[in-house]
């Protein structure tokens, strides 16, 4: 018996229990990283089924006041940017500038009209 576990028994006995930690601890890490996977796949399992009875509501439905704090975002940008512009150009070009505006912010208006429409946006 004493050639099975080396010349030193004392540290033979020191290096087994050492191992045994060593796999106790790998055993452990491995177990939570297995739950950790369970508990991915259960809670996408649950949404899963969930998500068949009750259906994402849009986001407009949540949030009703995004749509007009989109639109007033955007004029905004617009009204800084006619402003910066204004302090370095003659009056023509003013006036062209004036009318892609006004032509851009019917596109817009027309491009929210069409998403609403199509059920986009409410």
């Amino acid at each position: 018996m004493k050639r099975t576990l080396g010349k030193d028994y004392r540290q033979a006995v020191s290096q087994a229990r050492l191992l045994a930690l060593q796999l106790d601890q790998q055993f452990q890490s491995l177990r939570q990283q297995i739950d950790q996977q369970e508990d991915y796949v259960e809670a996408f399992q649950r949404y899963a089924s969930r998500a068949l009875h009750h259906p994402l509501k849009p986001i407009t439905q949540v949030t009703p006041a995004l749509v007009s704090g989109l639109r007033a975002l955007w004029l905004s940008s617009l009204e800084a940017d006619l402003a910066w512009r204004r302090e370095g150009i003659d009056d023509e070009e003013y006036q062209e500038l004036q009318e892609n505006i006004q032509s851009d912010s019917m596109v817009g208006q027309r491009g929210l009209i069409t998403c609403c429409r199509s059920g986009l946006l409410p």
